[in-house]
């Protein structure tokens, strides 16, 4: 063998040995690099800040959250209020004005729809085929009632002379009917009650009116007298039995206003309802003092 041959061989090992190991030291020195930054890029990147107590839904929303990406914002939650509605275009009627009243402004108007508070009932609502343009006069007065003396010894002078003296009378109820007189195709418009000391007070449009006692607001009905007679019968069996003293008596007294009021353009002040109280009803006859 030629001995130039025999040198060479090793010679070139070696060189294959080195070249394999300088491969593998650049492969482990890229791999080192790669791992280095890779941690440097996992390092850097933003966590997610987790609150102290997280609420059921915010734990769900963790879990599913991938590890080191970004978490996108939670959108604010709804407002509960509603918003203001717009105005509605059309008008609302005017408030009715109530007799010494004023009418509210446009801004009060504005405000109370804001508020949501109720619009005023329409006067057409109160009295019907009225306008809002109706004015009205207010009515002060009081009633009285003037009584007879009934049964007993000759009373003096004196005793007649108090008992026929009008007093107020309190708390009594009585009803307004259109017109002049008493009739049921005539609407009654309103029912007012004196107070303690007999006053009253209402407000009307300009017109006729006939106030009237409770018993002549509905129709006519002929009383009947057997339960008193039967009750007079046992008490004072000599008395006359009551009856009427005619039909038409009735009528006449049920068609008869208490006050016929004329009201105008003006208030009126010191306006008198008397009632005569006999010792009967009206348009009866009989009784015990009756012989």
């Amino acid at each position: 063998m030629n001995p130039s041959v025999s040198q060479a061989r090793p010679t070139r090992n070696k060189e294959r040995g080195s070249a394999r190991f300088l491969i593998i030291l650049v492969i482990a020195l890229a791999l080192a690099v790669a791992g280095i930054w890779m941690a440097s890029r996992k390092s850097a990147s933003p966590q997610p800040a987790v609150s102290a107590e997280p609420s059921n839904g915010a734990a769900s929303d963790k879990a599913a959250q991938p590890q080191g990406e970004a978490r996108p914002p939670r959108p604010d939650p709804a407002p509960t209020s509603m918003p203001e509605p717009k105005q509605s275009p059309i008008s609302t009627p005017s408030p009715r004005l109530r007799p010494g009243g004023t009418a509210p402004t446009s801004s009060a108007v504005a405000a109370a729809a804001r508020a949501g508070a109720p619009a005023a009932p329409a006067l057409t609502e109160v009295y019907q085929g009225e306008s809002n343009a109706v004015r009205r006069a207010t009515i002060f007065g009081t009633v009285f009632e003037i009584h007879q003396y009934c049964g007993g010894a000759n009373p003096s002078e004196e005793i007649l002379e108090a008992v026929r003296r009008p007093r107020p009378l309190a708390n009594y109820a009585l009803f307004v009917r259109a017109g002049s007189a008493n009739a049921l195709a005539n609407p009654v418009l309103l029912k007012f009650s004196t107070d303690a000391n007999g006053n009253f007070q209402f407000a009307l449009p300009e017109g006729d009116y006939c106030i009237i006692e409770a018993g002549k607001k509905d129709a006519l009905k002929t009383p009947d007298f057997t339960e008193e007679n039967r009750k007079l019968a046992k008490t004072d069996p000599t008395a006359i039995p009551y009856s009427l003293t005619g039909p038409k008596c009735l009528t006449e007294w049920w068609q008869t206003c208490e006050k016929v009021l004329r009201v105008g353009k003006e208030n009126q002040t010191g306006v008198k309802i008397e009632f005569q109280r006999g010792c009967r009803p009206p348009c009866v006859q009989g009784g015990p003092d009756a012989r």
